[in-house]
């Protein structure tokens, strides 16, 4: 398993003006791919608060003036954009998953809520324009209170076209407390890997209900009798659970759904579907059990293509949060730019002060954690490390974005 390290002895203040080394490979590639050979967390804990004043100590006057180690500037390289690949356009021709739709209307009627006693619920399909053939799949799951997040992508062989690779990427929370969060508290999960195969057939034969469950669309239909003033009803849940789909056809074509929230009467036009598409691929992926290795390029860019998706989507704050933090073990070059992003977007907003309650209150919590987890990964990334000493995370994070921001191409 991979765990990230925590303690230590205190930590140096290092400069920003130190100049890297000649090679800026040297300080931009990814570490080894185990979270062991990333940058270590500091040895000087600091609570995530932007209210926390710094407490540095002014040298004796007699002290001998010491050279400041050097350290590796925060240098962004420049790298080639991939080349897009335009998808085929979608067929005038729609699949035919009648059977399969009519499995899944009987399944959302069942799940669905009425908001208006006698109201109706109509289930419609879109278009389903991809090929037979489907060549890749992506899902994604996690739950808001499992601290977990499972990311899969199966892809058809070439080589053997009867049978699937499946790859995934597991993240777990270890430890620690949202109350007192510190960078070594940042670095208290494991990420483990999935490779194995799977016949084609098992993937194959669930794939109606799976293309039928991403076309659905949900609408209630109030009662023809409705009395005027007549009250509404609402349900609600605490499980909050992020879940992604994406199909690919032979061609290029892709079909997709996802969803973070919670389920309940607001959101269950937008999830149901998705949802009778997750349960037969939940089922199917059960059996893939991760384990600690060894992450190599194809993990880095599966991870990546994810987690650019994640921050352009902007889901719910804790798949923010997981993804964050595995762009520690699993982050690329490429993943400075976002990273660097978070860290501008989650910054104090003006004018807040300690009295915010409710859900403002957690999503403050949630973008200092989130600037912690990016201040770890750019520095495994980098090697620059703002985090040591009493500094603030606002005076941490202000030193990234300085030192990102005037580094040479």
């Amino acid at each position: 398993m991979v765990r990230r390290p925590s303690g230590g002895g205190p930590a140096p203040r290092r400069s920003l003006l130190a100049i890297c080394s000649a090679a800026w490979l040297a300080a931009c590639a990814p570490t080894a791919s185990t979270a062991s050979t990333a940058s270590p967390p500091p040895t000087a804990p600091i609570a995530a608060t932007p209210t926390q004043a710094p407490t540095s100590a002014a040298p004796p006057a007699s002290a001998t003036p010491e050279t400041t180690p050097t350290q590796p500037r925060c240098v962004i390289p420049k790298l080639e954009t991939a080349p897009l690949v335009a998808a085929a356009p979608p067929r005038s021709l729609c699949a035919d998953n009648r059977v399969d739709e009519r499995a899944v209307a009987r399944a959302i009627n069942k799940d669905f809520f009425h908001t208006v006693p006698g109201s109706t619920v109509d289930v419609s399909f879109a278009c389903d324009g991809m090929g037979e053939q489907i060549d890749e799949l992506i899902v994604e799951r996690g739950s808001g209170h499992g601290g977990s997040l499972s990311l899969y992508h199966l892809r058809r062989m070439s080589e053997r076209p009867d049978t699937f690779e499946v790859r995934g990427l597991t993240y777990r929370r270890t430890g620690g407390s949202y109350q007192e969060y510190t960078y070594e508290i940042a670095a208290q999960f494991e990420v483990e890997r999935i490779r194995d195969e799977l016949p084609a057939k098992d993937l194959e034969r669930i794939l109606g209900q799976v293309r039928a469950g991403l076309t659905a669309r949900v609408r209630e239909l109030e009662p023809p009798a409705r009395r005027v003033g007549q009250g509404r009803r609402s349900s609600s849940s605490t499980a909050d659970f992020h879940a992604v789909v994406q199909l690919t056809d032979a061609s290029g074509r892709s079909l997709s759904g996802r969803y973070s929230g919670y389920p309940g009467s607001s959101g269950q036009r937008d999830y149901l579907g998705l949802s009778a598409a997750m349960d037969p691929l939940a089922r199917l992926l059960e059996p893939f059990e991760p384990v600690a290795g060894e992450f190599d390029e194809i993990d880095r860019a599966q991870f990546e293509a994810r987690f650019t998706a994640e921050v352009r989507h902007g889901g719910a704050w804790w798949v923010r949060e997981r993804y964050t933090s595995m762009a520690s073990v699993l982050g690329t070059p490429r993943l400075l730019p976002p990273l660097l992003k978070l860290l501008r977007d989650n910054a104090p907003m003006a004018g807040a002060h300690l009295e915010r309650t409710g859900a403002l209150k957690m999503r403050a919590g949630s973008e200092d954690r989130t600037r912690v987890q990016a201040m770890n990964a750019i520095t495994a990334l980098t090697g620059f490390d703002a985090r040591g000493g009493p500094r603030t995370v606002d005076e941490a994070s202000a030193e990234y974005l300085e030192a990102c921001r005037s580094a040479p191409p």
